[in-house]
């Protein structure tokens, strides 16, 4: 029996160092820190906007031709001008030469002045058309036989075509009515009755 018990004893001190050594070992997993995603914005890509230049105040210069009559005479104007426009008004400041021709009068050069003023309509708008209603005051020197001196008030209709962001072409029509301090045909003073047809062409700095 003794001899059993020290093969158990040296049993146990053999297998104890293996058992010491092969014992579990506590394994640690690595630690991983998480880390927050980062709030990217992405850029402002989006397209810039159209200039409008429809509702901006616009200045440029102006160039018109008129064929109408003036009391009893024919009147041929060529005026030019500095136009300003705003989104509904159109103000156009203007002088030039006139040609005066008749049955009863000697061909007569006339020089004019005066300003005109337009209301864009905004509901008869169609496209790159723009219709208007308006007025001019002319005042006009002209020589004759005798110089004369008239007032014309030119109530009109029209519109302006936009061909392009700085051109446009326009015309108007409508009844003159001018004051004469001499006549061009009876030589006195008097009121006349006329119509009017204008053409013109607009060129936009802007």
């Amino acid at each position: 029996m003794k001899r059993g018990v020290l093969v158990f004893l040296l049993t146990l001190l053999l297998a104890f160092p293996l058992v010491a050594e092969g014992g579990a070992q506590e394994v640690v997993a690595p630690v991983f820190e998480e880390v927050g995603a980062r709030e990217v914005v992405a850029p402002d890509v989006r397209a810039p906007r159209a200039v409008d230049t429809a509702g901006a105040t616009r200045f440029g210069l102006m160039a018109e031709t008129n064929f109408g009559s003036l009391g009893g005479a024919g009147l041929g104007r060529v005026l030019l001008g500095f136009k300003i426009k705003t989104a509904n008004l159109g103000i156009t400041p203007k002088m030039g030469l006139g040609l005066l021709t008749g049955s009863n009068i000697d061909t007569a050069v006339q020089f004019d002045i005066g300003c005109g003023v337009d209301y864009y309509v905004p509901g008869w708008r169609v496209g790159n058309l723009m219709p208007y209603v308006g007025g001019d005051l002319i005042l006009g020197v002209f020589s004759a036989d005798d110089t004369g001196v008239t007032v014309t008030i030119y109530p009109h209709i029209g519109a302006e075509y936009r061909l392009s962001r700085n051109f446009s072409l326009g015309g108007n029509v409508g009844p003159d009515f001018t004051a004469f301090a001499s006549h061009p045909v009876t030589g006195g003073g008097g009121f006349g009755f006329g119509f009017n047809g204008v053409l013109q062409l607009m060129y936009y700095f802007k």
